[in-house]
């Protein structure tokens, strides 16, 4: 998470505070985030996304992160496609076509 917030980020209290937790999608200084931070200035935006990781996980650390920062807004974003696809094995049939064609390019 350091890589992804400035020491200042991490110890402001003074600013309202967006706390942006999710998975890859998230993660990064060039994800979401990172437009947050350049958008709205007056915001701390605290970016605790974590690649490769589910609901599960996220409730294992959000208590610790909303106690650590306070934060005015939380938006958690993840994006469960590729992880479908990856971690359950799938009836193609029951899928729409969409997600079958979709799927051939992964």
């Amino acid at each position: 998470m350091h890589e992804y917030n400035t020491e200042k980020e991490l110890t402001n209290n003074t600013d309202k505070t967006i706390l942006a937790m999710g998975d890859s999608f998230t993660a990064g200084n060039g994800s979401w985030p990172g437009y947050l931070k350049r958008d709205l200035p007056h915001y701390r935006v605290i970016n605790s996304g974590v690649g490769g990781t589910e609901i599960p996980q996220t409730l294992a650390s959000a208590r610790k992160r909303f106690t650590e920062f306070k934060p005015d807004i939380f938006i958690y974003q993840i994006y469960i496609g590729n992880d479908l696809a990856y971690k359950n094995p799938l009836n193609w049939k029951k899928l729409s076509l969409i997600f079958n064609h979709n799927k051939l390019f992964i």
